[in-house]
């Protein structure tokens, strides 16, 4: 299983794609040389930058370059935003209880910069910045916090990235969000390689043998008020309610002991007396909350509820369903 996660940032975290092009552009025209694409960009960069500039500008001495970029770039920072899906997957190691740490070879200006400004530097328990050697850097990281190889994924946007990985022991993971191509982090060696980070909280969420243990509480009548107006919340409605739910260990762990698991018998009285007990207008609302309190009082995984309202003439029942994970 994957405990612990060890992000890179450009690219993988942030969308600073753009920001460094424009960038690396200004650059060029400031010792002579033509604009490149963002295209072109993806396929040509690497690093170390001494390579990638000198092959685009050689004889220019990179203290001159550097100079050049980080007064562009500090310019652009404001352009530099989260990902798609970052926050939701940061969330999702918290809820999931897995470690993240951050590397990155920004200068640590920058990168505390944007990590105030994007509000996460709370989702890390330690961060590397102005790193030179990744794979010196992640062996760093697994020593200084007694991190196990096999138990801990890199995420980087890279071939550099794949390759650091690898020579740790960590599992690699390219990420198609940032500088590199899916052809270079394919080739580089990624054992996987995913279009974003919801792609990536999908196939990290719920291990196989949990998927296929579920409980499950069929159609159970339940008697409650709702409705929009007076006259529908005036008496009570039988709905049925149908839940689904699978727990954080194993059928064959249970040992036959009811104290492990959760007593579905308690869930279906929960939801009984739930729903007598609540007036609310929309059954949107009431499957909404019914959700959020089983999640909180038992403890679930996951969690799916369904409730069927028998309100439409010819119609068997109209239903909504909300989904929890823990």
């Amino acid at each position: 299983m994957i405990r612990n996660i060890i992000l890179d940032w450009s690219g993988t975290v942030v969308d600073d794609l753009g920001a460094v092009v424009q960038a690396t552009n200004d650059v060029f025209r400031e010792f002579g040389r033509a604009e490149i694409s963002r295209e072109a960009f993806r396929s040509e960069f690497a690093l170390p930058l001494s390579r990638f500039y000198e092959r685009f500008l050689p004889g220019v001495r990179m203290a001159r370059i550097e100079e050049v970029y980080h007064r562009q770039f500090q310019v652009r920072r404001g352009e530099v935003g989260l990902l798609p899906g970052v926050r939701d997957f940061l969330e999702f190691c918290r809820g999931s209880n897995r470690a993240l740490y951050g590397i990155s070879t920004m200068y640590g200006h920058h990168f505390n910069e944007q990590a105030r400004r994007l509000d996460v530097q709370e989702y890390f328990l330690r961060v590397y910045v102005e790193v030179i050697d990744k794979a010196t850097e992640i062996k760093r990281v697994l020593a200084e916090n007694r991190l196990v190889p096999q138990e801990t994924a890199f995420v980087g946007d890279m071939a550099h990235d794949i390759d650091a990985a690898k020579q740790c022991g960590v599992f690699p993971i390219g990420i198609m969000t940032g500088f590199d191509t899916v052809d270079k982090l394919a080739s580089a060696g990624a054992a996987l390689v995913v279009r974003d980070f919801g792609e990536l909280q999908r196939l990290l969420g719920t291990p196989r043998h949990e998927q296929d243990e579920v409980y499950e509480v069929a159609d159970q009548k339940v008697s409650g008020r709702i409705g929009v107006s007076e006259e529908e919340r005036s008496k009570p409605q039988t709905m049925a309610i149908t839940v689904r739910f699978r727990t954080f260990g194993r059928f064959q762990d249970l040992n036959d002991d009811l104290a492990k698991t959760v007593d579905y018998a308690a869930v279906a009285s929960e939801m009984s007396r739930f729903v007598s007990e609540s007036k609310y207008s929309l059954i949107e609302t009431l499957v909404s909350q019914l959700a959020d309190h089983l999640i909180r009082k038992y403890p679930l995984a996951y969690l799916e509820v369904e409730l069927k309202k028998f309100v439409l003439p010819d119609t068997n029942h109209v239903s909504v369903r909300a989904v929890r994970r823990a």
